[in-house]
């Protein structure tokens, strides 16, 4: 509907673009969980009220249930997820869920107020995806690209951290900092044998075994 209204106001041919994409947009398959998810939240976001969530974790069947304030949304192209960054009474300080975890959400008559220096963006200034840390503690994650790549891996700024520098083969070295070094797997993955992971050791280590389990699986 949003879309429809812009491309009302929108000349040609942004509108007719517009159209094609709303043609499109119908006919994909929709969580209706999610979606309904998604709403609760970010009307408890808009109006400061409390939500009652039920939510599985990744590594366990149980659905547990939480009341949280939530201060933040975020989508993240690792994993193409959302999540909801908050309060948790449970946890006694600030935590993410996974929308996509979220079995279900209700909003309550409980209000709360987001913390004058709460700033979500700074909050992920360290993270390559959703998964923060304390400033200062971050890890150095070095990757070494072939020339084959390099000219795309300059064309785009992958993390605010980021550092590059030229190879004597034509490829280059990007190094950046960030607080949980698990979040740049999948990227790394996305290059193939064209990205080799320099520093830490335990990273270069463990792509090394994924690719080797990835290969033996291939055979």
């Amino acid at each position: 509907q949003a879309l429809a209204k812009l491309a009302g106001i929108l000349p040609e041919p942004m509108a007719r673009h517009i159209h094609s994409t709303i043609r499109s947009l119908s006919k994909r398959h929709d969580d209706a969980r999610f979606v309904r998810v998604l709403g609760v939240l970010t009307l408890g976001w808009s109006t400061q009220r409390t939500v009652h969530i039920r939510h599985r974790s990744a590594k366990s069947e149980n659905v547990h249930e939480y009341l949280f304030s939530p201060y933040f949304l975020e989508p993240s192209s690792v994993g193409f997820a959302t999540y909801a960054i908050g309060y948790s009474s449970w946890f006694e300080g600030v935590h993410t869920f996974k929308l996509e975890r979220i079995c279900d959400a209700r909003l309550t008559d409980e209000t709360f107020e987001i913390p004058e220096d709460f700033d979500g963006a700074a909050l992920l200034q360290n993270a390559w995806g959703v998964m923060y840390g304390p400033p200062g503690e971050e890890v150095e994650v070095v990757l070494r690209f072939a020339p084959d790549v390099t000219r795309r891996v300059k064309e785009s700024v992958w993390h605010p951290s980021q550092e590059l520098e030229d190879s004597s083969d034509g490829g280059c070295v990007l190094r950046v900092w960030v607080a949980h070094p698990l979040e740049v797997k999948p990227f790394i993955r996305g290059w193939g044998p064209s990205c080799v992971v320099l520093e830490p050791e335990w990273l270069r280590a463990e792509i090394a075994e994924e690719l080797r389990q990835a290969a033996e699986r291939y055979d």
